[in-house]
């Protein structure tokens, strides 16, 4: 019986060829969408989960005046473990990029974990050679993946052998390989190519003062059933009762492992991290896609009735059950959308690899590397296929034959009232999208094309290396090199970190409040180096300012000086600093220049009073350059030669400024190319859904159209007798789109503390294009219609 109802669906299928196109094209593009962005999100998702302990594994968040960091003190973990009997582990760690020699021809370069033995508690990382856990004396223990052993020691065992670790700010040392492991997971925020496990400093374990000054990224360990809310109130108890009288006063948030990549926002120094917003984003596109589609079906099944009814009445008078029927018109809609599905696979399976590609992070979890995700995806697409199927089935055999023989069947105005809403419901989604995607591209464009307060442009940075005594003499040889105009020693990287290190005030215009002051360590180029704006006063190389430091310092006892700084505006007015040249309250150093404010934090971030420091000659730290627009082509190569000259044994490292700030926003711009696919997938499935309707509206009318132009209607006024109405959905989901796609993008925009504003012109703009692109859509349709010979339509008349 079943292989006659399949064979009576094929046959409805390939009886009308532009009905079952357009049913099988928007069900495919909303399966396909759905595929695809699934993997993503279950991907994004899926970060940390795959440890043993997961559960139990807590980072510390350090708070302070409202700042937060993913470090905190480093005597904390062990010092917690021996007072707090919740914690069954700790484990200190930071993520190093660093060069390692073999023999003097052939080294590597990885990215590799440093951190302690207690990793080995946390994390149940797989060994497949050596006993790394049992640390080796008297060098660091250096523990590789197979990928590294595979690619550098192809034909040997690496374990027990000595290399050397090769540093720009220190002498290269000595390292053992102690082990092999398999690679960490490509969704961890651990993600990297080996451990350097080295013993720890006496005063790293010892909460006191002196302790508590170094910091760093740990976790914790906590015993099974433990509750998060009632030990994260113990633990500030804790902390605040063992540094009573030290001055030091942090709160500290303890934040699941499985939380990490997602939630992550405004934590600077976490170099892996997602989005959470965008995951929600990407989400709903998905599901808003497959339900155009799923709508788009229902609307053209059921406005299909007319065409069928007879056959159906035909079958009851035959004979043929509710259940027979029902049976029936199930199978021809869960027939279109397994052909849907089966190309959705399809095409999945081609466009896996771009799809890899697109987001630069190997997508662990598929259809086909993980049967889990492959029976969910399938389950809910069954239920979906099935839910979307009943509604057209039951809507078929509810009409009496008695009412169909007498002609006296008519469309049911709920029927009719239900696709309108339908139609209302996908265009307030196309134009949602449509809105969505241009802001975002109007909020990255904004966040692009700001002005920083310094130029991005050829702005070249040379990584942090220790310069010693030639730091000032390489400096000078470098702007000796055509096409360098400027450079300088810094120990702040432009809107990575918000300057070389922080202090915290009285806030002198809040009083009691503390206030969070950056400080940016440069020479004295460093204003003109960044081209930076001078308000006020001097700068630093001025030569009445370095005057007055000479004198300061030859009728100083002690031969010492103030550093001389350069404050921001907005430094100045938190400060209320009216006059330079005066030491101000609390700040080591006197200010001789105030410059016009600059970003130097990320743009997710607002401007924060900053201050430079003039040092003379750091003696480390990296160096700015400031090249010329036309560059000479082998400038590169030059910068490179001067420094191996200088020093030899050093890495050269090197980044554009303008590269590394593009970098910031990677994931909202990864987004906003997805919703402008998007907004292309829902404007071509809604009018594939509104093609449909007029078509068959067409063919239902086709009598009528022929009498009025029997009786001169012309081709104009019988387009938009066909036209007005749908073009009327299409204004009313324009309507209904506005507020909530307003509300939606002022929520999304509340993160960035620069954004745009929203005018109404954008959502103008946007709905006239929907409703240009319907009206070309319906046009097609209905002139079409419109110009057919009347004749043949009332021949049987």
């Amino acid at each position: 019986m079943i292989k006659n109802y399949i064979k009576i669906a094929w046959r409805n299928l390939k009886s009308n060829k532009i009905y079952s196109f357009i049913n099988i094209a928007g069900l495919t593009i909303g399966l396909l969408s759905c595929l695809l962005v699934a993997t993503v999100v279950v991907n994004e998702l899926s970060y940390d989960k795959q440890w043993d302990k997961s559960e139990q594994i807590y980072r510390i968040l350090s708070q302070n005046n409202g700042d937060i960091t993913i470090n905190s003190p480093l005597p904390i973990g062990p010092e917690a473990k021996n007072d707090l009997p919740e914690t069954e582990a700790y484990c200190r760690l930071t993520t190093v990029k660093a060069d390692f020699k073999i023999d003097n021809t052939q080294g590597f370069n990885i990215e590799f974990l440093r951190t302690e033995e207690t990793i080995w508690d946390l994390l149940d990382l797989k060994i497949l050679n050596g006993t790394p856990q049992n640390r080796t004396e008297g060098y660091p223990n250096l523990v590789i993946t197979k990928k590294i052993k595979d690619e550098y020691f192809p034909t040997i065992n690496p374990v027990g052998k000595i290399i050397k670790q090769v540093s720009n700010y220190s002498q290269a040392q000595d390292v053992i390989i102690t082990g092999i492991i398999e690679e960490i997971p490509q969704n961890s925020i651990f993600r990297s190519e080996g451990l350097l496990i080295s013993p720890s400093r006496k005063t790293d374990n010892i909460l006191n003062a002196e302790g508590a000054s170094t910091w760093g990224q740990q976790f914790l360990l906590l015993s099974p059933g433990t509750s998060l809310a009632a030990f994260s109130e113990k633990f500030n108890t804790w902390f605040d009762e063992r540094m009573k009288n030290t001055g030091w006063n942090l709160d500290f948030k303890l934040q699941p492992l499985e939380d990490t990549y997602l939630n992550s926002n405004g934590l600077t120094r976490q170099r892996i991290r997602g989005s959470k917003i965008n995951v929600i984003i990407l989400s709903a596109v998905a599901i808003l896609l497959l339900f155009i589609g799923c709508t788009n079906f229902i609307n053209l099944t059921t406005a299909r009735i007319s065409k069928r009814i007879k056959e159906t009445t035909v079958r009851k008078i035959l004979g043929a059950s509710k259940k027979a029927l029902f049976t029936q018109y199930l199978i021809d809609s869960l027939l279109y959308f397994t052909l849907s599905f089966f190309l959705a696979i399809f095409f999945y399976q081609i466009l896996f690899s771009s799809l890899d590609s697109f987001v630069e992070t190997p997508l662990i979890i598929s259809l086909w590397k993980s049967s889990e995700f492959l029976i969910g995806i399938l389950t809910v697409l069954l239920c979906v296929g099935i839910l979307t199927a009943l509604y057209p089935a039951i809507l078929m055999i509810k009409p009496r034959p008695n009412a169909i023989l007498s002609k006296a069947f008519t469309s049911k105005k709920k029927a009719d009232f239900y696709r309108k809403a339908l139609v209302i419901t996908q265009f307030t989604i196309t134009v949602g999208v449509l809105v969505s995607a241009v802001a975002v591209n109007k909020q990255l464009t904004f966040l692009s094309t700001k002005n920083l307060g310094y130029n991005e442009e050829n702005l070249l940075q040379l990584g942090f290396t220790y310069w010693g005594e030639n730091g000032e003499a390489f400096k000078q040889a470098l702007k000796d090199i055509p096409g360098v105009e400027n450079a300088s020693i810094s120990g702040w990287q432009p809107a990575v970190y918000g300057g070389s290190g922080s202090m915290t005030v009285e806030d002198p215009l809040n009083e009691g409040q503390k206030m969070k002051i950056w400080l940016i360590d440069g020479d004295k180029d460093l204003g003109k180096t960044l081209e930076l704006k001078l308000k006020k006063g001097k700068w630093l190389d001025d030569p009445s300012v370095l005057a007055a430091a000479k004198k300061e310092k030859d009728t100083s006892k002690e031969g010492n000086v103030q550093q001389r700084l350069l404050i921001t505006e907005y430094t100045a007015k938190r400060l209320g600093v009216d006059e330079l040249n005066r030491p101000m309250k609390g700040i080591t150093g006197i200010p001789v220049g105030i410059v016009e404010n600059f970003n130097n934090e990320s743009l997710r971030n607002p401007i924060t009073p900053t201050i430079i420091n003039g040092d003379k000659s750091p003696n480390s730290g990296s160096i700015l350059l400031r090249v010329a627009d036309a560059l000479p082509s082998d400038i590169l190569k030059r910068i490179h030669d001067k420094y191996k000259e200088f020093f030899p044994n050093a890495i050269f490292e090197h980044l554009w400024i303008k590269e590394t700030l593009a970098k910031e926003f990677k994931a909202e711009q990864k987004l906003k190319d997805m919703l402008f696919l998007f907004s292309i997938l829902t404007v071509v499935l809604s009018c594939l859904g509104l093609f449909g309707l007029i078509t068959f509206m067409a063919e239902n009318r086709i009598k009528e159209i022929s009498i009025r132009k029997v009786l001169g209607a012309s081709v104009l006024q019988i387009t938009t007798l066909l036209s007005k109405g749908s073009l009327l959905l299409v204004f009313t989901s324009i309507l209904i789109a506005v507020p909530i796609t307003w509300y939606a993008i002022d929520k999304w925009l509340m993160d960035f503390p620069y954004r745009i504003s929203i005018d109404g012109w954008l959502f103008v703009k946007c709905g006239a294009i929907a409703l240009a692109i319907a009206l070309i859509t319906l046009c097609i349709r209905t002139v079409k219609a419109s110009m057919q010979n009347p004749a043949d339509n009332l021949r049987n008349e």
